[in-house]
């Protein structure tokens, strides 16, 4: 269940950063405080590894081992958040709209005006 949730925070990291950054392999996000919506307290330090898209391991930056050649991000003063969702929009055009709920770190919509 926990991984489900941060694969879900993924898609924030991912749409800030440039799509020409985005490779396969295995990808580090370092230093980053997570917040689970929980109730629990904020776990600070994390770093996260992400390889072929998949999460392969999470935990404490000081006890992580980032594989050599891994791309890194410094997540330092950033936090990973479930995905946000809007149950309430209206919009006809998913290209335009799209992209824009995403760089807000909305990750679900329910649209009310779909045709």
């Amino acid at each position: 269940m926990k991984k489900r949730w941060v694969l879900t925070l993924l898609l924030l990291v991912f749409a800030a950063v440039p799509a020409r950054q985005l490779q396969t392999g295995v990808l580090a996000l370092t230093h980053v405080t997570v917040i689970d919506m929980t109730g629990a307290p904020p776990q600070h330090d994390v770093t996260l590894l992400i390889n072929d898209n998949r999460i392969s391991a999470m935990g404490p930056s000081a006890q992580m081992q980032i594989p050599p050649g891994a791309q890194v991000i410094d997540a330092t003063r950033k936090f990973l958040i479930p995905g946000l969702w809007d149950m309430h929009v209206h919009f006809t055009e998913t290209d335009r709209s799209f992209p824009m709920f995403i760089a807000n770190g909305v990750t679900g919509v329910r649209n009310m005006g779909a045709i």
